[in-house]
């Protein structure tokens, strides 16, 4: 941004943004010494009527009339600038829908939100330009990035086939967490499945959008397998650009856009704590379930969620497997809990949707059935380890969290449950 005040200085137009487009079809003058004075002193100088007058000779020199008055001052025409690029006018003016739309929530989250989708675009043409337009070591042909299959994970093609398909399962594992943000919502039975199935063609075509480019400037694949991060796509990127600071400036996008999924999960999963506490399924249910009247928040199974989250994130730093046996089963747990009353639904003839106000038809059975598949296939696939042989700190723990999760649910069922908690309410 810091050459615009430059080109604006050389134009002295008051079409000055199209006219500075001008000055990159003319060679620059010497870079010397002389010049990088006057660059250091240009900010500090005195205004002076020799500008006025230099400017005036500008317009003559590419057959302008000097016609207008020069009678605004650098604090005037910064005021302006100031003006027309004043987000608090611009917030200030449609400040009513979000009230109307959900009140203060609405008005500070929905302003992140947006933020983070603009962001989430920008980062994406960033990263897909970059590394199209640069593209250090050479593009591979569109033959290579769509037909060529290259197993190393030990397993059978077939299999090994399937297990590459965890990547997609992992990124589209917590579409139906919205579900949580029902009571938030003003028209749940329809907007909250809109979103769902929004998100889910959303974000087909914009991971294609980065997935193919990567795919086209992708390095050597046995250098890529062999990283003890487990991480290629900082590697893949700072091969295309060249550069490690140019890699480290792609990815920042990234790791923001990891600051607001975050903020979402952590939105989604205190809704689901809370919902359990309030219903008495969980210890600690009458702390849990209390809201915070003046945020207007879940606060407590908020907290609870963040704590959780941190000590996961920490198990990072004592052991990747364990880590990743979390990380795991949180996929195998959330395509549970979608498979059940899918195939509850599906069983009963889908009777209980019949008078539902989103209703797909017989595309709805068709989406019914190709999940209940898919959760047959996914669930085993998040058990098996990546690759063969498979060594202790290699192996897949994710099944054994998962039935550890569930001896202590039923555990806690048999204990306590089963007299005290008589289900989520149905009127």
């Amino acid at each position: 941004m810091d050459h615009l005040p430059k080109l604006d200085h050389d134009a002295h137009v008051a079409g000055s943004s199209h006219h500075s487009n001008g000055f990159f079809d003319t060679p620059l003058p010497p870079t010397g010494t002389e010049h990088r004075s006057s660059a250091k002193k240009g900010f500090f100088r005195k205004d002076d009527d020799s500008d006025g007058h230099s400017a005036d000779h500008s317009l003559e020199a590419m057959g302008y009339q000097a016609e207008l008055i020069r009678s605004r001052s650098t604090l005037q025409v910064a005021f302006m600038s100031f003006v027309l690029a004043s987000i608090p006018y611009g917030l200030a003016t449609t400040f009513y829908y979000p009230l109307v739309g959900g009140g203060p929530a609405n008005v500070i989250w929905g302003w992140v939100l947006t933020f983070a989708i603009f962001w989430t675009f920008a980062g994406v043409i960033a990263i897909v330009v970059c590394v199209l337009a640069i593209a250090k070591e050479g593009r591979r042909s569109a033959k290579y990035v769509f037909t060529d299959f290259e197993p190393s994970s030990g397993w059978p093609d077939g299999w090994s086939f399937c297990v590459g398909l965890l990547q997609a399962a992992y990124a589209t594992s917590s579409t139906g967490m919205i579900i949580s943000m029902c009571e938030e919502v003003q028209y749940p039975s329809t907007q909250v499945p809109k979103a769902m199935v929004g998100t889910i063609i959303l974000n087909f075509f914009a991971g294609l959008l980065i997935l193919i480019p990567l795919l086209f400037v992708l390095p050597d694949l046995a250098g890529l397998v062999a990283l003890a991060s487990g991480q290629p796509v900082p590697t893949i990127i700072a091969s295309a650009v060249g550069s490690p600071g140019g890699a480290f400036g792609l990815l920042i996008p990234l790791l923001v856009l990891a600051i607001f999924c975050g903020i979402g999960c952590t939105t989604a999963t205190s809704r689901c704590a809370w919902a359990f506490a309030r219903d008495g399924a969980i210890p600690g249910s009458q702390w849990w379930s209390k809201v915070n009247k003046r945020l207007d928040v879940p606060l407590n199974a908020m907290m609870l969620s963040m704590i959780i989250q941190i000590l996961l994130g920490c198990l990072y730093f004592g052991s990747a497997a364990a880590f990743n046996a979390f990380s795991g089963v949180g996929v195998i747990c959330l395509t549970v809990s979608y498979a059940v009353p899918i195939s509850t639904s599906l069983f009963n003839g889908r009777t209980h949707i019949k008078e539902g106000k989103f209703d797909m038809g017989m595309l709805g059975l068709v989406c019914n059935i190709v999940a209940i598949g898919w959760s047959l296939l996914a669930v085993p696939l998040f058990c098996m380890p990546s690759y063969l042989p498979v060594e202790a700190a290699t192996m897949n723990y994710a099944s054994v969290v998962f039935v550890a999760f569930f001896a202590i649910a039923a555990g806690w069922y048999f204990a306590w449950g089963r007299k005290h908690y008589a289900g989520p309410p149905m009127q």
